[in-house]
């Protein structure tokens, strides 16, 4: 059973005050014509209008002429300009037919009135995710990725169901929301947001074009919004370049790139930069599913930035690709090679259950002496190595799923999760002041409960 989640905005509207001194230079009049009808009147301001013809027997409306501020940029029928209106009313209701009794009509004008959030009523519409969604078991809310960029600005793309659509929201580093990046905001050139893919209209607008996936609409057929079924989902992976934003595809793992303002290259050949990695390639041998593929993707770049280490992910029937190994990655050639491995040859998905959500070693982060630290999640535990791959030490942790190095006090951040559809558990944040003497964490704070987790490629974010 598929169920809609709605957040609602609730809107309050207020009357102009007395002391904005807002008046009618001329009264509206509703005139008859040999062409049809005319409605006039001229305020004494620029403000926010509605015009409609009433009933004035029942007060109903029967038809809603215009609205919008009067001015410069007033919308059509409206006269641009100016503070006198005149519109014609061609005698037809909202359903486009023709009025029969007339003896009652009239114009009413409302003018001066403004719109303002009240409240929201079911989920936070500029969050991912509300406990009053309450949205059943195909309500699948998710965070694929985050980007932090140096000008402070946080990019985060999610979807608050399985059904999409997936989006990408910039928010300030509190956490206060800025903008929607994707869907791309309105107001752009058309070349700019062509290469997503929209309708251009015979007066030069345009909107997006709605495509489908898997069965539901969604607004751009770019792998930004292509997934299969209950996953794996695409991925948003870190850009080096500040203007731009990335996107790894669902089964090839293609990178797909666009602008932090939304906008896009016209070119779809542009759009994209190869694979994640070549020689040899990760890849998909199958379905949408990636049955082959397990395991979330973690991705950190070396100081200089000239490689990336990746890990988490893994594939069944590739021994190069097989699990419990680190790949260091030339970021420019994109040419992969085993950096590090277990001692155990993991041949199966470890503590995958049936989503593929978990594989042996999972996060990694690179601090600027180039100490690695990776996330052991068969003998939980940190692994701190040095540049060579050794095993400098330990540092036990139960579930350690991701890992970030602060490089501002050299205090290390550890996210730990369990749990998947069935079996619930949690994600808990720990912070390591000095992680070359600390055998526990300064602090432990649990961050949620997880009692359904079915996308393989799900993770925690930490920045």
């Amino acid at each position: 059973m598929y169920k809609l989640t709605v957040a609602a905005l609730i809107l309050s509207f207020t009357l102009p005050s007395a002391s904005a001194e807002l008046t009618f230079i001329q009264k509206p009049i509703l005139s008859k014509s040999d062409s049809g009808w005319n409605v006039s009147f001229e305020m004494s301001a620029e403000t926010d209008v509605e015009v409609a013809i009433v009933d004035t027997a029942t007060d109903a409306i029967i038809c809603h002429l215009a609205a919008g501020k009067l001015g410069a940029k007033a919308p059509p029928p409206l006269t641009v300009g100016s503070l006198h209106q005149v519109l014609k009313w061609d005698g037809r209701d909202d359903y486009r037919t023709a009025v029969q009794n007339t003896s009652n009509l009239d114009v009413r004008v409302r003018a001066g009135m403004s719109a303002k959030i009240d409240k929201i009523a079911g989920g936070d519409p500029y969050a991912f995710f509300s406990r009053d969604m309450r949205g059943g078991n195909h309500n699948i809310w998710t965070i694929a990725g985050i980007e932090g960029k140096p000008d402070g600005s946080v990019y985060l793309y999610g979807s608050s169901n399985q059904m999409g659509v997936y989006t990408v929201r910039k928010y300030d580093f509190e956490g206060n929301y800025i903008k929607t990046v994707f869907p791309f905001p309105s107001g752009m050139a058309a070349s700019k947001v062509s290469g997503w893919g929209v309708n251009t209209k015979a007066d030069g607008t345009y909107a997006p074009k709605v495509a489908r996936g898997w069965g539901w609409p969604i607004y751009t057929s770019t792998p930004i919004n292509l997934m299969g079924g209950f996953g794996p989902q695409p991925l948003l992976l870190h850009n080096r370049d500040t203007s731009k934003l990335t996107i790894s595809a669902v089964t090839n793992f293609d990178l797909f790139s666009f602008n932090t303002d939304g906008s896009i290259d016209p070119n779809s050949s542009n759009q994209f930069s190869g694979g994640i990695t070549v020689s040899p390639r990760l890849i998909a041998s199958n379905n949408t599913y990636n049955k082959n593929i397990a395991g979330p993707l973690f991705i950190s770049y070396t100081p200089d930035s000239q490689s990336f280490y990746m890990s988490g992910v893994c594939s069944t029937g590739s021994a190069f690709w097989r699990e419990g190994q680190i790949w260091k990655v030339n970021a420019t050639t994109r040419v992969p090679q085993v950096w590090f491995s277990l001692t155990s040859n993991y041949t199966t998905n470890i503590g995958a259950g049936g989503n593929y959500g978990y594989t042996a070693l999972h996060g990694t982060a690179v601090d600027d002496s180039h100490h690695v630290f990776v996330c052991n999640r068969i003998a939980n535990q940190i692994l701190v190595l040095d540049s060579n791959a050794n095993i400098l030490k330990t540092i036990s942790v139960l579930y350690p799923d991701a890992v970030t190095f602060d490089k501002s006090t050299g205090a290390l951040y550890v996210a730990s999760r369990n749990g998947y559809q069935g079996v619930p558990g949690t994600v808990k944040l720990m912070k390591f002041n000095n992680w070359r003497t600390d055998t526990s964490p300064a602090f432990t704070l649990k961050l949620c409960d997880v009692n359904m987790s079915l996308l393989s490629r799900d993770r925690v974010y930490i920045l």
